[in-house]
């Protein structure tokens, strides 16, 4: 009877060997998808070199693991990688006209593999595949393994790149085990794929904050000073409807090697978004706006005199996926339409606040002026609490005028002015529309003045009326209060 028993124990053991082991746990990440993004530099052997600076962000979808396997495949993904520009290993997974941009599709292989290390942190390995590469339609890929730490949650993700036992330099091309941090954030609905702008996630109001690294010398688009560290921190307004725009604020190497005599100190730009995907990925353009004119420039903002716009792919994350991650992806102008890589390796997190902005007008309803030899006038404020610089027109329907009475513009963004007697129908002041910039924050604040002016009324005459239509417009921010066409009538 022993005997038996003894066997019967020994058959179990071997059956437990053989079973896999019930502590197996899979990664807490498994089953979940997250934006993510990458920062560090190409290792180096020389004692104060100058570091070849590596970015990236991209979307990842976990599979589902298997019971008691310990890890899990990587279902979906894609990448954007800029390590030092074109002169480096600056690659995409899909081509969107002569640039790299996201496309919505698997570009991703890998798996996720749990309690590897004595403290439990798990090891990521991934290859994405690329089909643009260094400014060109071409095949590539990129092995990355990562080191997650325990105990940062499923939801906010940190590792670092797995170290090799040196002391030799990696080799390859692209050079291989770059020295990375990696920051994985959670998705949280599913995002939108195609109305894009306008619509959740991709509407209202963020604060942006970006970091770039110039390439070095060589680079044909490098900065003035290669190598050199840029910051940019501002505000974006996606209003309903798909139009959006915001401010930046740049400082790149603190202006040291700029001779052009303006700063980029307070850039307007309007933002639009050429696409959208079902991973959470999108595509889109900022073009900076409000250039002055020839005899004055904008002095603030020298990416506006010059026309410019500036591609990024991004990726939404967040439990209702209204922060981002974004990489610059090409520089141009909008007068050649044409666009280059950036010439340095740029990254941008985008965060949601509130309350979002808003243009508001007071032309809310018709209006009356009442003139008998004597101007009438009534001021058309507007108020802006976005952070976007709003192109407003406010427009008459037609040029009011006949042999009695006269509505026009009166004194503009410096307020009414006095009309004097006999100059008004003659030299009205100005044509049937008033143009103006209403700046990001500004409170209510005069920028059109309407005018009416009739004659005296004689005794024995019979009263004389005119009527037109104005309307508040902007050609990159609604106007969401006093924004309908209203009557405007002048009369004796």
């Amino acid at each position: 009877m022993k005997r038996i028993l003894l066997a019967l124990v020994i058959l179990s053991g071997f059956a437990l060997a053989a079973a896999p082991m019930a502590n197996a746990t899979a990664p807490a990440e498994c089953g979940h998808s997250y934006a993510f993004q990458v920062h560090g530099a190409e290792p180096s052997t020389t004692n104060n070199a100058a570091l070849l600076y590596v970015v990236g962000v991209g979307q990842i979808k976990f599979g589902t693991a298997a019971v008691g396997s310990g890890e899990c495949t990587v279902a979906s993904g894609e990448m954007i990688y800029n390590a030092n520009d074109v002169l480096g290993f600056f690659a995409g997974p899909a081509v969107c006209g002569s640039i790299p941009c996201f496309d919505g599709e698997d570009h991703m292989s890998g798996t996720l593999s749990g309690t590897v290390g004595a403290n439990g942190a798990a090891i990521l390995s991934i290859t994405p595949t690329f089909a643009w590469v260094n400014g060109s339609a071409v095949a590539g890929a990129l092995s990355l393994s990562f080191t997650l730490q325990a105990g940062t949650g499923e939801s906010t993700v940190l590792g670092n790149s797995v170290a090799l036992p040196g002391p030799s330099l990696p080799t390859g091309t692209p050079p291989e085990n770059p020295v990375l941090t990696i920051t994985l954030q959670k998705q949280g609905i599913t995002p939108v794929s195609t109305d894009g702008y306008g619509t959740a996630p991709y509407q209202g109001l963020s604060v942006v904050s970006c970091e770039g690294f110039g390439a070095p010398s060589g680079d044909t688009s490098a900065k003035s000073i290669t190598g050199s560290l840029g910051t940019a921190v501002g505000a974006l307004q996606i209003f309903p409807g798909g139009l959006a725009g915001g401010s930046l604020s740049f400082n790149r190497n603190d202006n040291v090697g700029n001779t052009s005599g303006s700063t980029n100190d307070d850039c307007d730009f309007n933002s639009t978004q050429s696409s959208a995907h079902a991973d959470g990925t999108s595509n889109s353009q900022a073009a900076f706006i409000n250039p002055g004119t020839i005899l004055s420039p904008n002095l603030n903002c020298a990416k506006a005199s010059a026309t410019a716009v500036e591609n990024t792919s991004n990726v939404v994350w967040g439990a209702t996926n209204t922060s981002s991650y974004q990489i610059m992806t090409a520089v141009g102008d909008a007068t050649s339409g044409g666009l280059v890589p950036p010439g340095e390796e740029v990254t941008c997190t985008t965060i949601p606040s509130t309350p979002a902005g808003y243009l508001h007008s007071t032309n809310t309803a018709a209006v009356t002026l009442t003139s008998n030899g004597l101007g009438a006038m009534k001021n058309i404020s507007l108020t802006n609490t976005s952070p976007a610089g709003c192109d407003v027109t406010i427009a008459m329907a037609s040029d009011p005028t006949d042999a009695t009475c006269q509505i026009y513009w009166g004194g503009g963004v410096s307020g009414p002015i006095a009309p004097v007697e006999g100059d008004i129908i003659s030299n009205p002041l100005s044509g049937p529309s008033v143009s103006a910039i209403v700046e990001g924050n500004t409170p209510s604040t005069v920028y059109g003045t309407l005018a009416c002016y009739c004659p005296k009324l004689a005794k024995a005459g019979t009263a004389d009326s005119i009527s037109t239509s104005v309307q508040v417009s902007s050609s990159n921010c609604p106007v969401s209060v006093g924004g309908t066409l209203e009557t405007v009538t002048c009369k004796q």
